[in-house]
């Protein structure tokens, strides 16, 4: 099964947060279209699990996301589902804090 690389960035607002990225094939770098990408946050951060699909090249994006701690995921067939920040596919990923007062 081939690995693939999940990346984001964060950018804050003056209400609400958004985190974009990029899903890419880890050996390659190619774009991955149509992954799966699922932002859930840490319990007592007071938001619901969100889905999105990448586009054709590859990026995904979540708006209007309110101060807390997330957790990033993505997977597509044919490849291990990741998560933000895993260095190897057995251990966990990072979680992204976003607060009210970030900067972009």
């Amino acid at each position: 099964m081939r690995g693939y690389v999940l990346s984001a960035l964060l950018s804050a607002g003056v209400q609400a947060a958004v985190i974009l990225g990029t899903v890419v094939e880890n050996q390659t770098g190619s774009a991955l279209a149509r992954a799966s990408v699922v932002l859930e946050p840490v319990p007592g951060t007071p938001a619901s699990k969100q889905n999105a699909r990448t586009s054709r090249y590859g990026t995904f994006e979540f708006k209007a996301l309110p101060a807390g701690a997330y957790l990033l995921s993505a997977s597509r067939a044919g490849f291990a589902t990741a998560q933000y920040g895993q260095k190897q596919w057995r251990s966990s990923g990072l979680p992204i804090v976003v607060a009210e007062d970030d900067s972009p």
